[in-house]
C-alpha cells in the first residue's frame, strides 16, 4: 500500500466537517509558516542593511528602528559572525534568507509576448509552432 493510497483512504474516511477542519488547520499552519519566513527575511535584510560591523551597534540600531529582536535575530547574528570569518555557507545562508538568492532558472523565451509554459499548444498555427520550435532550440543550454 503506497503513501498516496493511504492518504486517499484517510481523506475518504473523513466526514465533510472533519475534512473542512483539517483543511482549515493546514491553511492556518501554512500562513503561520509564511509569516515566520517573511519576518526572518525582513530581519536578515535589516541586519545586512545597517552597514555596521559591531553586533552591539547593529542591535542598538535595530531597536532604535523599533525592530524587536527574537531568537531569529540570535541565529542571524551567529551566521553573520561566521560569515565575517570567511564561512561561505554562513554568507550564503544570510544572502538566501534575506531574499537575495540569485535566480537559478533558464528563460526559454516567449511567443506573442506569452511565456511558453502558459501557451495552449493545441491552439497554435503551424507558423506559431515553427516559431516556438525555433526559439526553443535557440535557448541557452544549461550544462
Amino acid at each position: 500500500m503506497g503513501h498516496s493510497n493511504g492518504m486517499q483512504n484517510l481523506v475518504q474516511n473523513l466526514s465533510p466537517e472533519e475534512f473542512k477542519a483539517a483543511s482549515s488547520k493546514g491553511g492556518i499552519n501554512s500562513a503561520e509558516s509564511r509569516r515566520k519566513k517573511k519576518a526572518m527575511r525582513e530581519l536578515a535584510r535589516d541586519i545586512l542593511d545597517t552597514h555596521l560591523s559591531n553586533e552591539d551597534d547593529i542591535r542598538a540600531e535595530l531597536e532604535k528602528r523599533g525592530i524587536q529582536l527574537t531568537e531569529s535575530a540570535a541565529i542571524l547574528f551567529a551566521q553573520l559572525q561566521r560569515a565575517r570569518t570567511g564561512d561561505t555557507e554562513a554568507a550564503r545562508f544570510l544572502r538566501d534568507t534575506s531574499g537575495q538568492k540569485p535566480v537559478d532558472n533558464v528563460a526559454i523565451g516567449n511567443l506573442d509576448d506569452k511565456p511558453f509554459e502558459t501557451l495552449d499548444l493545441t491552439k497554435l498555427s503551424d507558423d506559431q509552432l515553427k516559431a516556438l520550435a525555433g526559439a526553443a532550440s535557440d535557448a541557452p543550454n544549461k550544462d
